[in-house]
C-alpha cells in the first residue's frame, strides 16, 4: 500500500469555536474531528495529513492552531496552514511572529475566493505576502478562476522583491467545472491559460483538491473531473501537483475513498515515482514535514489449535489500489 500524505484536510468543532460560514451549509455545522477522518480514511494509507485554516473568526485563528495541536489524533497532523490577515500589509508580521511560535505551524491562509476584485492586487496585500516570506512560511492561496490573473500579477511583483517566496494553490484555482460539464468550452480554456501562466512563476506548486465540489454535487461523473486533473498534472507536472482531499468539504460531493482513487488513477499512468510524488512527497517537500514511519507488522507465531487462540476470519475492507 503507498502511503498517503494529505496536504489539505479541515478540523472543526463549532462547540468549541465560531465558524460563521458554517451557517450556510448545514451539513457540515457539526464537529468533524481526527476519529471522523480516520473512520472515512480507513485503510487506505493515510499516514499524516496537513490541518488548513478553516475560516474560523479572525480572532480565533490562534486559538484554532492550539486546539488542533492538542487533538489525540489516530491521523496524525503533520502540519497546520493558520489564518493570518495578510491584507494587513507590513502591519501582519506580529501575527506571523505569534504564528511561528507553534511547532506545527508550516503555512498561511487568508483565503480570498469571496473577496472583492483588487484585494489580490492591492500594494497592502502585496506587502502582506513579503512579510509571509521573510516568516519562512508558505502561503496557500485559495481563489476562484477568475482571480488567477490578479493573482499572478501579483506573485510576479513580490517574488521580484522576496524570491524566496513558497506559493500553494488551493483547489486548482477552483474552476467552475459544473458550467463546463463537457470540459471543451471556453471556461476551461481560460483556466488552463492562466495556469499556465501561474505555473511560469517559481515557487509555486498546485492542490489537486476540491474539484468536485466545484462540479454538480450530486450528479458529476469521473469524466467530467478528469480533464481538469490531467490539465494540472500537464501544466504544473507531477513534481509540482500535492494531492489533497479536502475532508469533509469533500463530503459534500464524494467520499475519501472515491476522490483519492480518481487522483491516483489520473497519475498512475505517469509511473510510481509521480504517484509517489503526488500522494505524498510533494506535501513533504513543500510543507517541510516529517512523516512518522510505520512500525513493524508483528512477527507471526502459529497458534496450536486451542480455545484460547482461535482463528481470525479474513478482514474485508481493503482499500482500493492508489
Amino acid at each position: 500500500m503507498r502511503t498517503v500524505v494529505d496536504s489539505h484536510v479541515h478540523h472543526w468543532d463549532p462547540e468549541r469555536l465560531a465558524y460563521p460560514w458554517l451557517d450556510e451549509f448545514t451539513r457540515l455545522r457539526r464537529p468533524y474531528l481526527p476519529e471522523h477522518l480516520a473512520a472515512d480514511a480507513a485503510g487506505l494509507g493515510v499516514a499524516g495529513v496537513v490541518h488548513v485554516q478553516a475560516d474560523c473568526r479572525p480572532d480565533q485563528a490562534l486559538a484554532e492552531v492550539d486546539l488542533v495541536a492538542a487533538l489525540d489524533a489516530p491521523v496524525p497532523v503533520l502540519g497546520v496552514v493558520a489564518y493570518a490577515g495578510v491584507e494587513r500589509g507590513a502591519a501582519v508580521a506580529d501575527e506571523l511572529a505569534a504564528l511561528t511560535e507553534r511547532p506545527l505551524v508550516r503555512g498561511i491562509r487568508r483565503s480570498t475566493q469571496n473577496e472583492p476584485d483588487g484585494v489580490l492586487g492591492s500594494a497592502a496585500y502585496r506587502d502582506g505576502l513579503v512579510e509571509v516570506a521573510r516568516a519562512g512560511l508558505t502561503a496557500d492561496l485559495c481563489v476562484r478562476a477568475a482571480q488567477l490573473p490578479e493573482v499572478v500579477a501579483a506573485l510576479r511583483d513580490v517574488l521580484d522583491r522576496e524570491p524566496g517566496l513558497r506559493v500553494v494553490l488551493d483547489h486548482a484555482g477552483k474552476p467552475s467545472i459544473a458550467d463546463d460539464v463537457t470540459g471543451t468550452g471556453r471556461t476551461r480554456a481560460a483556466w488552463r491559460a492562466d495556469l499556465a501562466d501561474l505555473a511560469a512563476l517559481p515557487g509555486v506548486v498546485c492542490k489537486a483538491s476540491g474539484l468536485v465540489t466545484e462540479a454538480d454535487w450530486d450528479a458529476w461523473t469521473p469524466g467530467q473531473v478528469l480533464p481538469y486533473l490531467a490539465d494540472v498534472l500537464d501544466v504544473f507536472g507531477p513534481g509540482r501537483v500535492l494531492f489533497g482531499s479536502d475532508w469533509p468539504v469533500l463530503t459534500l460531493a464524494a467520499d475519501y475513498p472515491r476522490w483519492l482513487a480518481l487522483v491516483a488513477g489520473a497519475v498512475e499512468p505517469l509511473g510510481d515515482a509521480a504517484l509517489d510524488a503526488v500522494l505524498a512527497g510533494n506535501a513533504v517537500r513543500t510543507y517541510r514535514l516529517t512523516v512518522p514511519a510505520r512500525p513493524a507488522p508483528p512477527a507471526h507465531r502459529a497458534h496450536p489449535a486451542d480455545p484460547a487462540h482461535p482463528a481470525h476470519p479474513a478482514r474485508d475492507g481493503a482499500a482500493p489500489r492508489p
